[in-house]
């Protein structure tokens, strides 16, 4: 058994972890003999040759690989018993296992691939944030050399990328078996992490103070955020994946007769779910039909085309009478349209040339930080003599310039550069004619 444990990050949109173990070795289910009788699965285990397993209807599936494979045995899970492990003797490095093919590959969910050191990536499960400072969880299949990996979801559904598998790093001498990991999570709300400032942005930078004490990930993380969320107001779009609920608008005559146009408020769109109309003092609302929505992705524009009967349904709706008297006598309501859709990037779909200037704009407070401490903070100059000897060390650091500020001026011509081709790009020419 092996139990995971990781800090939680403060500030982070959590919803939930996700726990990903990986095997030198596979998971199958484990399946009656008769299920299998006549069937065959051919693997290589640490680069042997090819064995079969011919499956005889009448040995169980885990006894029958055990007594026919070397190099490798087979496990009933402890957390599943509906399902088996197969693990390479050899754990680590240079352990393999190759399943070659074989009549019983779709029975068992395998598909012909080879094996190795954190090549494989399965879910084994998921943890509700609870608002803690550190989690924990059993992994009752777990043994040492298996590698772990956790990603989050945040309250929007989208999950995070994974942190780097990695095996446990802690034994201890009670029943528990083996911590793992103590580190913090990489964090749903982040588009790019900690380490892509540091190696891309801040490549050559000495992130270390006076005192050799490195520049932790959560000062970048906290700049991160807070350039996220300047690019999002700054382009007026989203970059997480969003749901939105009944957003409103007004009813337009203008608009309606003309295929029921309406402008959404968020962008990019990713689709639209509903659109409907109702009176405030009315019970009930009309909903059209979602084969009618003809959504202007990029620009966040909607019409409504129908797609069969006349063109007069899209005025009537779907059995009210009010929508002529409205179309005939009032050229406007306010607020009787409401539309739910979805809107952002995928997640991990933001574009690069976004994630670019967000890492720029990221980079600034660091490199303001870390130029301070060139020689020591707040030193601009220093100088050593001893017995006629000297050595002056000159900086870039002074009350009106950062030690590091070439790369800050250069990163600031970017980013001013970059925007209004991203804001013409991802946001378009925004106005309406009343």
């Amino acid at each position: 058994m092996i139990t995971l444990r990781w800090n939680a990050t403060a500030g982070a949109d959590v919803a939930s972890y996700k726990i990903y173990r990986s095997i030198i070795g596979f998971r199958a289910p484990v399946l009656t003999p008769t299920a299998l009788n006549g069937l065959t699965l051919q693997l290589q285990v640490n680069g042997s040759a090819t064995q079969t397993i011919a499956f005889d209807g009448t040995t169980g599936t885990i006894a029958l690989i055990n007594s026919l494979i070397t190099g490798g045995e087979a496990f009933l899970s402890a957390v599943d018993s509906a399902y088996f492990l197969f693990r390479s003797d050899i754990r680590t490095e240079l352990g393999s296992v190759k399943i070659i093919g074989g009549t019983a590959l779709s029975l068992l969910g395998l598909s012909i691939r080879e094996i190795t050191e954190k090549s494989e990536d399965l879910l084994i499960d998921s943890v509700a944030d609870a608002g803690e400072d550190a989690y924990s969880y059993e992994d009752d299949d777990g043994v040492g050399d298996d590698w772990y990996a956790i990603s989050t979801l945040n309250s929007r559904g989208a999950e995070s990328a994974k942190t780097d598998y990695i095996q446990a790093d802690e034994t201890v001498t009670s029943t528990d078996g083996t911590a793992f990991n103590k580190r913090p999570v990489i964090n749903s709300d982040l588009l790019v992490d900690a380490e892509f400032v540091k190696n891309v942005l801040l490549f050559g930078v000495s992130l270390k103070d006076d005192d050799g004490n490195i520049m932790s990930d959560f000062l970048i993380e906290f700049y991160i955020r807070s350039a996220q969320q300047w690019m999002e107001r700054e382009l007026q779009i989203l970059l997480h994946p969003t749901v939105v609920l009944a957003e409103t608008h007004d009813y337009l005559m203008q608009d309606y007769i003309n295929f029921g146009f309406i402008k959404l408020t968020h962008l990019p769109v990713r689709k639209v779910t509903a659109i409907r109309m109702k009176f405030p003092v009315s019970s009930t609302s009309i909903t059209w039909d979602d084969s009618w929505y003809k959504v202007d992705a990029r620009n966040g524009m909607v019409n409504l085309v129908p797609t069969a009967g006349s063109f007069s349904t899209i005025l009537m709706g779907q059995g009210g009478s009010f929508l002529p008297l409205l179309y005939q006598s009032t050229m406007s309501i306010p607020g009787i349209i409401e539309v739910d859709y979805e809107a952002g990037f995928e997640a991990g779909q933001c574009p690069p040339d976004i994630l670019e200037i967000i890492g720029m704009k990221a980079a600034l407070g660091p490199l303001n930080i870390a130029g301070d401490l060139i020689a020591g903070a707040g030193i601009a100059n220093t100088s050593i003599s001893l017995d006629g000897l000297s050595q002056s060390i000159g900086t870039t650091s002074s009350a009106t310039n950062a030690g590091y500020g070439a790369r800050i001026i250069q990163y600031l011509k970017q980013i001013d550069k970059a925007m209004p081709m991203l804001r013409m790009a991802y946001r378009g020419i925004q106005m309406r004619v009343v």
